[in-house]
């Protein structure tokens, strides 16, 4: 699997959010995370497996307490029970 870490790029983090509302079979896209990402405070972390995006993760950033909160972590359906999430997680954590 391939990550891509993503901090400004809007059109990236919709691309990513597309995914997020499949995973989470959602009906609506709001912009909450974007408008987090436009406060600098947010950075998104793609899953690629054969170019295709799979899933992803929000991680947000305290402006206050500096800690790392992850927001969000999604795998497409036909992705899942794979270990996918487990190691976007440790991805994550890891850098």
């Amino acid at each position: 699997m391939e990550y891509e870490i993503i901090d400004r790029d809007i059109d990236k983090i919709k691309e990513i959010d597309d995914i997020r509302v499949k995973a989470f079979n959602l009906d609506f896209q709001g912009d909450y995370y974007l408008n987090k990402l436009s406060s600098g405070k947010l950075i998104a972390v793609k899953a690629i497996i054969d170019g295709k995006i799979i899933g992803g993760c929000y991680v947000y950033i305290s402006p206050n307490t500096y800690s790392l909160n992850i927001d969000r972590i999604f795998i497409l359906d036909e992705y899942r029970h794979n270990n996918y999430a487990s190691e976007l997680l440790e991805y994550v954590l890891n850098n």
